[in-house]
Protein backbone atom coordinates (compact mmCIF):
# COMPACT_ATOMS: atom_id res chain seq x y z
CA UNK A 1 0.00 0.00 0.00
CA UNK A 2 1.37 3.42 -0.81
CA UNK A 3 0.56 6.66 1.19
CA UNK A 4 1.79 10.21 1.07
CA UNK A 5 1.85 13.11 3.31
CA UNK A 6 2.63 16.43 1.96
CA UNK A 7 3.11 19.97 3.92
CA UNK A 8 2.76 23.01 1.97
CA UNK A 9 4.24 26.90 3.84
CA UNK A 10 5.30 30.06 2.60
CA UNK A 11 9.14 28.95 1.55
CA UNK A 12 8.65 25.44 1.14
CA UNK A 13 6.55 22.05 0.42
CA UNK A 14 7.75 19.09 2.30
CA UNK A 15 6.19 15.35 1.11
CA UNK A 16 6.93 11.67 2.38
CA UNK A 17 6.20 8.76 0.67
CA UNK A 18 5.69 5.27 3.12
CA UNK A 19 4.12 2.01 3.05
CA UNK A 20 1.69 0.37 5.79
CA UNK A 21 4.85 -0.85 8.01
CA UNK A 22 5.65 2.92 7.54
CA UNK A 23 8.88 2.06 5.14
CA UNK A 24 10.30 5.62 3.75
CA UNK A 25 10.13 5.19 -0.07
CA UNK A 26 11.03 9.05 -1.26
CA UNK A 27 10.93 12.22 -0.01
CA UNK A 28 10.86 15.62 -1.41
CA UNK A 29 10.97 19.75 -1.16
CA UNK A 30 9.71 22.01 -3.34
CA UNK A 31 9.43 26.03 -3.14
CA UNK A 32 6.39 27.39 -1.23
CA UNK A 33 3.05 26.97 -2.26
CA UNK A 34 1.23 29.52 0.25
CA UNK A 35 -1.67 30.64 -1.56
CA UNK A 36 -1.58 34.37 -0.21
CA UNK A 37 1.88 35.31 -1.37
CA UNK A 38 2.42 32.91 -4.11
CA UNK A 39 0.26 32.89 -7.56
CA UNK A 40 -1.89 30.00 -8.53
CA UNK A 41 -0.28 28.90 -11.21
CA UNK A 42 3.08 29.02 -9.57
CA UNK A 43 2.21 27.13 -6.82
CA UNK A 44 0.93 24.40 -8.54
CA UNK A 45 4.32 23.93 -10.66
CA UNK A 46 5.83 23.71 -7.55
CA UNK A 47 3.55 20.81 -6.48
CA UNK A 48 3.79 19.42 -9.87
CA UNK A 49 7.90 18.97 -8.90
CA UNK A 50 7.65 18.26 -5.46
CA UNK A 51 5.61 14.82 -6.71
CA UNK A 52 7.68 14.21 -9.43
CA UNK A 53 11.23 14.39 -7.43
CA UNK A 54 9.41 12.06 -4.79
CA UNK A 55 8.24 9.67 -6.51
CA UNK A 56 11.24 9.56 -9.00
CA UNK A 57 9.78 8.54 -12.04
CA UNK A 58 7.79 5.42 -10.45
CA UNK A 59 5.32 6.58 -9.10
CA UNK A 60 2.21 4.03 -7.84
CA UNK A 61 -0.76 3.66 -9.50
CA UNK A 62 -2.45 3.84 -6.72
CA UNK A 63 -2.04 6.12 -3.64
CA UNK A 64 -4.46 4.81 -1.08
CA UNK A 65 -4.16 7.63 0.87
CA UNK A 66 -3.04 11.32 0.38
CA UNK A 67 -2.52 13.12 3.51
CA UNK A 68 -2.80 17.41 2.90
CA UNK A 69 -1.85 19.21 6.17
CA UNK A 70 -1.82 22.11 4.50
CA UNK A 71 -3.06 23.28 1.49
CA UNK A 72 -5.94 22.79 -0.90
CA UNK A 73 -6.44 18.39 -1.28
CA UNK A 74 -8.08 19.00 -4.68
CA UNK A 75 -4.95 21.12 -6.06
CA UNK A 76 -2.74 18.27 -4.48
CA UNK A 77 -4.75 15.56 -6.19
CA UNK A 78 -4.69 17.21 -9.83
CA UNK A 79 -1.15 17.93 -9.56
CA UNK A 80 -0.55 13.98 -9.29
CA UNK A 81 1.35 12.37 -12.18
CA UNK A 82 -0.35 10.94 -15.10
CA UNK A 83 -1.27 7.25 -14.53
CA UNK A 84 -1.83 7.75 -10.80
CA UNK A 85 -5.04 7.60 -9.31
CA UNK A 86 -5.98 8.42 -5.09
CA UNK A 87 -8.09 6.35 -3.17
CA UNK A 88 -8.97 8.85 -0.45
CA UNK A 89 -7.99 12.08 0.65
CA UNK A 90 -7.41 12.81 4.13
CA UNK A 91 -7.31 17.14 4.38
CA UNK A 92 -6.15 16.82 8.06
CA UNK A 93 -5.58 20.82 7.65
CA UNK A 94 -2.42 23.24 8.82
CA UNK A 95 -3.80 23.00 12.87
CA UNK A 96 -4.78 19.70 13.45
CA UNK A 97 -2.03 18.51 11.30
CA UNK A 98 0.25 20.77 14.19
CA UNK A 99 -0.92 19.03 16.93
CA UNK A 100 -1.16 15.47 15.54
CA UNK A 101 2.62 16.21 14.57
CA UNK A 102 3.84 18.13 17.83
CA UNK A 103 2.19 15.91 20.61
CA UNK A 104 0.01 13.04 18.90
CA UNK A 105 -2.77 15.41 19.99
CA UNK A 106 -6.43 16.61 18.88
CA UNK A 107 -7.65 19.05 20.99
CA UNK A 108 -5.46 22.01 22.43
CA UNK A 109 -3.86 24.98 21.47
CA UNK A 110 -1.74 25.37 18.40
CA UNK A 111 0.15 29.06 17.99
CA UNK A 112 1.46 29.01 14.61
CA UNK A 113 4.62 30.72 13.54
CA UNK A 114 5.63 30.16 9.86
CA UNK A 115 5.37 32.21 7.10
CA UNK A 116 2.22 33.88 8.60
CA UNK A 117 0.58 33.19 12.38
CA UNK A 118 -2.16 32.06 14.10
CA UNK A 119 -3.45 30.72 17.26
CA UNK A 120 -5.93 27.90 17.48
CA UNK A 121 -8.10 25.96 20.23
CA UNK A 122 -8.84 22.90 18.83
CA UNK A 123 -11.68 20.44 20.05
CA UNK A 124 -11.80 16.75 18.68
CA UNK A 125 -9.69 18.04 15.83
CA UNK A 126 -11.93 21.02 14.91
CA UNK A 127 -11.41 24.53 15.01
CA UNK A 128 -13.72 26.44 17.76
CA UNK A 129 -11.73 29.60 18.15
CA UNK A 130 -8.85 31.30 16.47
CA UNK A 131 -6.92 35.09 16.75
CA UNK A 132 -5.05 35.91 13.61
CA UNK A 133 -4.27 34.28 10.37
CA UNK A 134 -5.33 37.83 8.40
CA UNK A 135 -2.32 38.17 6.43
CA UNK A 136 0.91 39.94 6.20
CA UNK A 137 -0.66 43.24 5.83
CA UNK A 138 -3.25 43.64 8.15
CA UNK A 139 -1.66 41.33 11.00
CA UNK A 140 0.44 38.30 11.29
CA UNK A 141 2.31 39.66 14.25
CA UNK A 142 5.13 37.21 15.57
CA UNK A 143 5.17 35.24 12.12
CA UNK A 144 8.16 34.73 10.07
CA UNK A 145 7.58 37.57 7.78
CA UNK A 146 6.80 39.99 10.21
CA UNK A 147 10.08 39.48 11.89
CA UNK A 148 11.81 39.17 9.23
CA UNK A 149 9.96 43.00 8.31
CA UNK A 150 11.55 44.70 11.53
CA UNK A 151 14.62 43.31 11.09
CA UNK A 152 14.81 43.95 7.58
CA UNK A 153 13.14 47.64 8.80
CA UNK A 154 16.16 47.65 11.80
CA UNK A 155 18.74 47.20 8.48
CA UNK A 156 17.66 49.83 6.45
CA UNK A 157 17.47 52.45 9.45
CA UNK A 158 20.93 51.39 10.60
CA UNK A 159 22.21 52.08 6.64
CA UNK A 160 21.12 55.04 6.59
CA UNK A 161 22.48 56.54 9.61
CA UNK A 162 19.15 56.94 11.95
CA UNK A 163 18.64 53.68 13.70
CA UNK A 164 20.50 51.57 16.30
CA UNK A 165 23.50 49.62 14.67
CA UNK A 166 22.97 46.17 13.67
CA UNK A 167 25.41 43.50 12.19
CA UNK A 168 22.23 42.97 10.02
CA UNK A 169 22.39 45.77 7.55
CA UNK A 170 25.90 44.56 6.71
CA UNK A 171 25.15 40.88 6.11
CA UNK A 172 22.50 41.69 4.14
CA UNK A 173 24.89 43.76 1.58
CA UNK A 174 27.47 40.93 1.56
CA UNK A 175 25.04 37.54 1.58
CA UNK A 176 22.33 39.61 -1.14
CA UNK A 177 25.28 40.99 -2.89
CA UNK A 178 23.86 44.36 -2.93
CA UNK A 179 25.69 47.85 -2.91
CA UNK A 180 24.45 49.18 0.63
CA UNK A 181 21.54 49.00 2.02
CA UNK A 182 18.96 50.55 -0.59
CA UNK A 183 19.92 47.73 -3.32
CA UNK A 184 17.11 45.71 -0.71
CA UNK A 185 14.25 47.91 -2.31
CA UNK A 186 14.62 45.95 -5.49
CA UNK A 187 15.54 42.59 -4.17
CA UNK A 188 12.17 42.45 -2.55
CA UNK A 189 9.69 44.56 -4.89
CA UNK A 190 11.03 43.30 -7.91
CA UNK A 191 9.85 39.95 -7.16
CA UNK A 192 6.96 38.77 -8.05
CA UNK A 193 6.22 36.88 -4.03
CA UNK A 194 8.29 39.70 -1.86
CA UNK A 195 6.41 38.16 1.22
CA UNK A 196 7.70 35.18 0.47
CA UNK A 197 11.46 36.83 -0.42
CA UNK A 198 11.63 38.60 2.58
CA UNK A 199 10.49 35.55 5.09
CA UNK A 200 13.64 33.90 3.61
CA UNK A 201 15.76 36.24 5.20
CA UNK A 202 14.91 35.26 8.60
CA UNK A 203 17.49 32.81 9.11
CA UNK A 204 20.15 35.28 8.43
CA UNK A 205 18.76 37.57 11.04
CA UNK A 206 19.05 34.77 13.74
CA UNK A 207 22.50 34.19 12.62
CA UNK A 208 23.02 38.33 13.85
CA UNK A 209 20.99 37.68 16.83
CA UNK A 210 23.34 34.41 17.37
CA UNK A 211 26.25 36.70 17.33
CA UNK A 212 24.95 38.73 19.91
CA UNK A 213 23.32 41.41 17.78
CA UNK A 214 20.96 43.52 20.41
CA UNK A 215 18.64 45.04 17.75
CA UNK A 216 17.94 41.19 16.23
CA UNK A 217 17.50 39.76 19.85
CA UNK A 218 14.78 42.54 20.63
CA UNK A 219 13.52 41.64 16.77
CA UNK A 220 12.80 38.25 17.67
CA UNK A 221 11.66 38.54 21.86
CA UNK A 222 9.32 41.30 20.52
CA UNK A 223 8.12 38.09 18.10
CA UNK A 224 7.62 36.70 21.06
CA UNK A 225 5.53 38.79 23.10
CA UNK A 226 3.35 39.36 20.01
CA UNK A 227 2.90 35.56 19.97
CA UNK A 228 2.19 35.13 23.75
CA UNK A 229 -0.42 38.53 23.83
CA UNK A 230 -2.42 36.61 20.99
CA UNK A 231 -2.47 33.30 22.83
CA UNK A 232 -3.50 35.14 25.89
CA UNK A 233 -6.14 36.65 24.46
CA UNK A 234 -7.73 33.34 23.50
CA UNK A 235 -7.63 31.94 26.62
CA UNK A 236 -9.20 34.55 28.25
CA UNK A 237 -12.16 33.84 26.06
CA UNK A 238 -11.80 30.42 27.72
CA UNK A 239 -10.96 30.47 31.50
CA UNK A 240 -12.12 26.69 31.09
CA UNK A 241 -9.56 25.78 29.17
CA UNK A 242 -6.96 22.92 30.81
CA UNK A 243 -4.94 21.32 27.76
CA UNK A 244 -1.66 21.96 26.41
CA UNK A 245 -0.17 24.78 24.09
CA UNK A 246 1.81 23.36 21.11
CA UNK A 247 4.12 25.90 19.03
CA UNK A 248 4.76 25.10 15.81
CA UNK A 249 5.74 26.29 12.24
CA UNK A 250 9.73 27.77 11.12
CA UNK A 251 9.47 30.93 12.61
CA UNK A 252 10.22 30.12 16.24
CA UNK A 253 14.20 28.08 15.11
CA UNK A 254 15.39 31.25 13.66
CA UNK A 255 16.31 32.30 17.39
CA UNK A 256 15.55 31.02 20.94
CA UNK A 257 14.04 34.48 22.16
CA UNK A 258 11.07 33.66 20.59
CA UNK A 259 10.13 30.77 22.03
CA UNK A 260 12.01 32.23 25.68
CA UNK A 261 9.85 35.33 25.64
CA UNK A 262 6.47 33.76 24.41
CA UNK A 263 7.15 30.93 27.71
CA UNK A 264 7.42 33.61 29.76
CA UNK A 265 4.87 35.49 29.34
CA UNK A 266 1.68 33.28 29.39
CA UNK A 267 3.64 31.07 32.23
CA UNK A 268 3.53 34.02 34.33
CA UNK A 269 -0.49 33.99 33.47
CA UNK A 270 -1.08 30.53 33.43
CA UNK A 271 1.74 28.12 34.61
CA UNK A 272 -0.25 24.94 34.82
CA UNK A 273 -0.87 25.28 31.16
CA UNK A 274 1.82 23.02 28.94
CA UNK A 275 3.66 25.11 27.04
CA UNK A 276 5.30 22.42 24.39
CA UNK A 277 7.85 22.05 21.29
CA UNK A 278 6.80 20.02 18.81
CA UNK A 279 7.86 16.23 18.66
CA UNK A 280 7.91 16.20 14.35
CA UNK A 281 7.81 18.87 11.13
CA UNK A 282 3.87 19.12 10.34
CA UNK A 283 4.68 16.19 7.41
CA UNK A 284 4.59 13.22 9.84
CA UNK A 285 1.16 14.32 10.81
CA UNK A 286 -0.03 11.78 8.21
CA UNK A 287 1.88 8.71 9.56
CA UNK A 288 0.85 9.87 13.08
CA UNK A 289 -2.88 9.88 12.65
CA UNK A 290 -2.91 6.35 10.90
CA UNK A 291 -1.06 5.50 14.16
CA UNK A 292 -3.20 7.15 15.95
CA UNK A 293 -6.81 5.22 14.44
CA UNK A 294 -4.18 1.80 14.20
CA UNK A 295 -4.54 2.26 18.62
CA UNK A 296 -1.12 3.61 19.55
CA UNK A 297 -1.06 5.58 22.74
CA UNK A 298 0.61 9.27 21.26
CA UNK A 299 4.04 8.10 23.48
CA UNK A 300 4.04 5.09 21.98
CA UNK A 301 3.53 6.66 18.39
CA UNK A 302 5.89 9.10 19.08
CA UNK A 303 8.41 6.37 19.70
CA UNK A 304 7.55 4.51 16.90
CA UNK A 305 7.90 7.48 14.38
CA UNK A 306 11.09 9.00 16.17
CA UNK A 307 12.47 5.38 15.25
CA UNK A 308 11.24 5.16 11.47
CA UNK A 309 11.69 8.79 10.63
CA UNK A 310 14.31 10.66 12.71
CA UNK A 311 15.06 13.00 10.33
CA UNK A 312 11.98 14.90 10.80
CA UNK A 313 12.06 15.45 14.69
CA UNK A 314 11.12 19.23 15.25
CA UNK A 315 14.88 20.70 15.86
CA UNK A 316 15.22 24.45 17.03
Amino acid sequence: MNFVSVDGGGTKLNAIWFDEKLNLLGRARAPGVNSTITPREEYRAHIRSCFDALFGGRAPKVIDELFVICGSGPDYADCLPEGTTLSKMNSLAEIHGGLLAGRGLRDGILVIAGTGSNIHLCENGRTTDYVGGVGAILGDEGSGVWMARQAAQAAVRCGFGWGERTLFTDMLIHRLHLKNIAGLVNYLYDSPSPFQRLGLLLPLAGEAARAGDRAMLEVFARGGEMLARQTLALIDRHPEFRGSIVICGGAWKAHPATFERFSAIVGEKHPSLPICRPWFEHVLAGPMDMLLRMGFAPEDAHARLLETFPDYEWRA
